[in-house]
């Protein structure tokens, strides 16, 4: 993190378009109105534009996105470390906070697979209010791009911490290709990734200063209070979750939406290719105004019409809720059944011409010995068996399967174009070898870290842990 000083940015002539959540994170109603957005995260208090930024000293975060700037005044009420930690607040101060700014959005992009290019920068200001005071983000249009304003409590719920960083990225990505305007995300959005942020990063995303900082060991089930929740009230479809009632967004039905964001969001990143969609999702919501169009368009190689993706969705609810993460194989049973599933049986050709017979090939053998329309349809029945096995894994080992179907679904999607190119027909066995050469590299690579996985549990049985 680096300290310099800095002044105020350039203002930009603004109207207003205002809008927000509740302190529980409640989407109110939204009043469009020209150039400028605020969005409030705590409920109960009247609607009120930021004071400006005061010149002054600023800390700039070591990514460069935020610059953070102090409280122009004392806090009126000072709570003891002690009334904090029986709480969820943290108390916001200007150098950690720059530091927590840039573990969300790292662990964001993380979870996205989205590059680190550092585009609108956001200028956060701390106000000594209360922790229940609306945190305001504003996005202001400049001839050049976008820079945000982002307003908060010097002490604040964590969770809605997450919410508003995890919101202003999101808000940032997003508006790069809206023409101008100031894109409306969709609620689950922000709220499933939200989620997966706070799993993420875990307890130190955000630590409290001069708190005891407890490490869990133990794996948790981040999904069962989700589970639960949604077995008794059932998860909101997708088509409700772009456009919920006002029903959905208090009390219970608040609940279903958060709980049912949470998993839709989980479950899109642990397709393949999922990550890289959803992404392109939100780049893709500048396009549109309605966002189904948008997610469509973000996930047509998964579904195909609106109707696609609520039978998909509901299988899912029927197979996440119907299970406890106790319910998942150990490690030892899935880490031989992804052996299994990496060593296919095949009809592999034998030298001289004789019978072809099977026998269980690696998978960079069958890169090496099997021509593409073999290829194609082995691999793409491992791709299904690892989607399986990667429901049934442990997270840890989850993401390493989930690695694995990437690489293979890549390899199978470049080889098929590569095969569509007739501009390529002259240099079509070249291009083979390097895709092949490079898919055998991460492969190999994805097999150490396999391996690494093997000897941690051996070790780990071998000292009496379960």
């Amino acid at each position: 993190m680096h300290a310099r000083s800095s002044r105020s940015p350039q203002r930009a002539a603004r109207g207003r378009c205002v809008g927000g959540m509740t302190s529980d994170g409640r989407m109110r109603g939204w009043r469009m109105l020209p150039l400028l957005v605020a969005f409030f995260f705590a409920g109960g208090f009247p609607v009120r534009a930021a004071t400006p930024f005061k010149p002054g000293m600023a800390m700039t975060s070591r990514s460069g996105q935020f610059v953070v700037f102090a409280p122009s005044s004392p806090a009126a009420e000072v709570e003891s470390p002690a009334s904090l930690t029986a709480t969820n607040l943290v108390r916001l101060e200007q150098g950690p906070l720059a530091i927590i700014c840039d573990r969300i959005r790292e662990v964001l992009l993380q979870e996205m697979g989205a590059a680190s290019l550092v585009q609108g920068r956001v200028y956060v200001r701390l106000h000594a209010g209360p922790p229940t005071a609306e945190i305001i983000l504003k996005p202001i249009r400049f001839s050049q791009g976008w820079q945000y304003e982002l307003t908060l409590p010097t002490r604040v719920d964590r969770t809605r911490l997450v919410t508003a960083v995890t919101h202003t990225m999101l808000q940032e990505m997003a508006n790069r290709s809206s023409g101008g305007r100031v894109v409306n995300l969709p609620q689950w959005l922000v709220e499933g990734l939200t989620a997966q942020v706070l799993i993420a990063g875990g307890p130190a995303l955000v630590p409290e200063p001069r708190r005891v900082l407890v490490v869990e060991t133990t794996p948790r089930d981040h999904f069962a209070v989700a589970r639960a929740h949604l077995r008794q009230h059932g998860a909101l479809s997708f088509s409700d979750m772009n456009l919920p009632s006002n029903a959905q967004l208090v009390g219970a039905g608040w609940e279903t939406h958060r709980y049912s964001a949470q998993i839709f969001v989980a479950s899109l990143l642990r397709l393949s290719g999922g990550n890289v969609a959803l992404v392109n999702f939100t780049r893709e919501l500048g396009n549109y105004l309605n966002p189904q169009l948008a997610f469509l368009k973000a996930f047509n190689g998964h579904f195909r019409s609106a109707l696609e993706i609520e039978k998909w969705w509901s299988v899912t609810v029927i197979n996440l809720t119907g299970r406890d993460q106790h319910m998942n194989w150990t490690q030892s049973i899935a880490l031989q059944r992804l052996d299994e599933i990496l060593h296919t049986a095949v009809q592999a050709p034998t030298a001289g011409g004789e019978l072809a017979r099977r026998q269980n090939l690696r998978l960079q053998d069958g890169l090496m010995q099997l021509d593409f329309p073999q290829q194609r349809q082995v691999f793409t029945q491992t791709v299904r068996q690892l989607e399986i096995l990667q429901w049934n894994a442990p997270r840890d080992l989850s993401r390493l399967v989930l690695d694995y179907r990437k690489t293979l679904a890549d390899y199978v999607q470049e080889r098929g174009r590569i095969e569509m190119r007739a501009d390529l027909r002259n240099r079509i066995q070249g291009a083979h070898n390097a895709v092949i050469q490079n898919t055998i590299r991460q492969l190999d690579l994805l097999d150490v870290i396999r391996e690494d996985f093997r000897r941690t549990g051996e070790t780990e049985t071998a000292g009496g842990r379960p």
